[in-house]
């Protein structure tokens, strides 16, 4: 949104704002606006005349014109709700005294959202991922899920044992505010059946991996935190333990706002 003055004037509640001469008007505020956390409210700052009447303008990505939003007398706190989430707003504050209006204030623009976790995007998603995979187990189809810890992995897998490993991402195309990654993940599905399983080992691996890609398909957002996931080209293992087993290996595209990993972009 380029607005200039004139615009912010003639569009602000049908253009009603209005200078008169004669008499001094109020000075142009300064604002600050900051997310408060609920996903439908901000709070802004604004710095003015001690007598003047400051009120808040604002206006949606997908909104026409201006809203008329809160107000107050003097410098401070201003508490603006009914906002929507997970949208980019625009903010203006005008100063108005004796009927003369100031000025606008410099507009600032916020991502409106609720409070984000204390996890990262990319962690969650890694949990959700994770958590899609336990699913499997619920059902019995696999027999264990984990993730490497700082002690690696289970000295000695089991059969059906799944184990979730993340690789080093690259940045996608970057998107106004936001930065856009693709994260590769693997899972590494072993497979060591008993000596009396006459089934191929072939058909093991071909429906263990059948059964793994359909359950993180299910959901390629992951709860709303990723854009996409994509599965890439599998790759069979064996361990000198006797181990065997498939690689299933998928990317998962998400992004973030751009000064902040822990919230998700819009």
């Amino acid at each position: 949104m380029n607005w200039t003055v004139g615009d912010i004037l003639s569009i602000a509640t049908g253009g009603w704002f209005k200078q008169l001469t004669g008499d001094t008007p109020p000075s142009t505020p300064t604002v600050a606006v900051e997310n408060d956390g609920t996903g439908t409210g901000v709070t802004v700052t604004v710095a003015g005349d001690s007598d003047a009447t400051h009120t808040v303008y604002y206006q949606r990505a997908t909104d026409a014109a201006l809203t008329v939003g809160e107000s107050r007398t003097g410098s401070g706190a201003i508490a603006q709700t009914g906002l929507t989430d997970r949208t980019w707003t625009s903010f203006i504050v005008v100063a108005t005294r004796d009927g003369l209006n100031s000025l606008p204030s410099a507009l600032a623009r916020v991502y409106v959202c609720a409070t984000v976790a204390t996890d990262s995007v990319l962690e969650r998603i890694a949990q959700q991922i994770a958590a899609k995979l336990g699913e499997l187990v619920t059902s019995e189809a696999a027999a264990v899920v984990e993730r490497p810890k700082s002690t690696g992995v289970t000295a000695s897998p089991q059969h059906l044992g799944l184990v979730l490993f993340q690789d080093d991402p690259s940045e996608d195309e970057p998107t106004y505010g936001m930065k856009r990654w693709i994260q590769p993940f693997s899972v590494y599905a072993y497979i060591r059946p008993s000596d009396s399983d006459t089934t191929p080992i072939e058909q093991l691996a071909n429906n263990f991996r059948a059964e793994i890609e359909k359950k993180l398909l299910e959901d390629v957002t992951f709860g709303g935190l990723a854009l996409d996931a994509r599965i890439q080209a599998p790759r069979g293992f064996v361990q000198t333990d006797g181990f065997e087993g498939v690689e299933i290996n998928f990317d998962v595209h998400y992004r973030t706002l751009e000064t902040n990993p822990f919230s998700v972009g819009g």
